[in-house]
């Protein structure tokens, strides 16, 4: 395969919902663009640029959590009861799942701390 084709598979890959479509898109076969995913350095190479995706979509939305605050707190002094429970609701639900995501987070954050010092033998280091 070339260099060429490769990029086209990668950027259909990345852009389009299917490997069918990412196929239509670079002008090759499906199975071609499955045999470049099953290439293990083309495969890594894909999921990289797909977690690296996924990493900019999350930042995006993250810098936009402060609008979303905002537009609860408006939402919780509405004239509409309606409108306030669920905007009440939201917020909880939001509260509670950053909550369970902290503290996941946290606990996994201790286990693997326990554990590379497990693995160093207990030891400190620089004992």
């Amino acid at each position: 395969m070339n260099k060429i084709n490769d990029d086209k598979i990668m950027a259909g890959l990345l852009t389009c919902s299917s490997q069918v479509n990412a196929a239509k898109a670079a002008r090759v076969s499906v199975q071609t663009v499955r045999r470049r995913l099953a290439d293990p350095v083309f495969g890594w190479e894909y999921r990289r640029r797909q977690m690296a995706t996924l990493d900019d979509a999350t930042a995006w939305f993250s810098a936009l959590t402060p609008r979303a605050v905002e537009v609860f707190v408006e939402l919780l002094t509405d004239d509409d009861p309606n409108v306030r429970l669920k905007a009440a609701n939201g917020v909880m639900t939001w509260a509670l799942r950053t909550r369970e995501q902290h503290a996941t987070d946290t606990r996994l954050a201790e286990l693997e701390a326990k554990e590379a010092y497990r693995g160093a033998g207990g030891r400190h280091h620089g004992s």
